[in-house]
């Protein structure tokens, strides 16, 4: 059994070497280690992917529309997820997005869980800084008067 850096780790090398960027390399691998965190086979399909693509053509999508439709080919799930990622502040003013087709869409869906929990980190980022306001605004204002401040 392999840990989840490891898992992590062996994702980016292999990325890299099937001709990705290090930049996108490092967002397979994060892809990867959430997928199998939650038991899903996330290597397993990162290595059938790899093998298919070299054998097939699929398609790369740069710009998101709402309707987004690939006449020959299904698109590739990791460019796509990577501009998911990219495009978030154009994407949430869209109600739906439509895509025709997505090779492995397993490893699409992992994009989009690691969006989930980048935007919980910042909602709990805010709470925190928030709190952390109150409390400030507390004990500067208990050097003056007293106050009550529940956290």
């Amino acid at each position: 059994m392999k840990s989840l850096s490891e898992i992590e780790t062996t994702a980016k090398r292999a990325s890299k070497a099937a001709g990705f960027s290090w930049g996108e390399s490092e967002e397979i691998g994060k892809c990867i280690r959430q997928l199998e965190m939650f038991g899903l086979p996330g290597i397993k399909h990162l290595n059938s992917y790899f093998h298919d693509k070299m054998k097939n053509n699929y398609e790369n999508l740069s710009l998101i529309n709402q309707s987004n439709s690939s006449p020959s080919s299904p698109y590739c799930p990791i460019i796509l997820g990577i501009g998911f990622l990219d495009q978030l502040k154009t994407l949430e003013n869209y109600q739906k997005i439509y895509f025709s087709s997505i090779a492995y869409p397993i490893l699409f869906l992992s994009f989009l869980s690691l969006l989930s929990t980048s935007r919980l980190r910042m909602l709990a980022l805010l709470h925190m800084l928030v709190a952390a306001l109150l409390l400030l605004c507390c004990i500067f204002t208990a050097s003056i008067h007293t106050c009550a401040c529940a956290l």
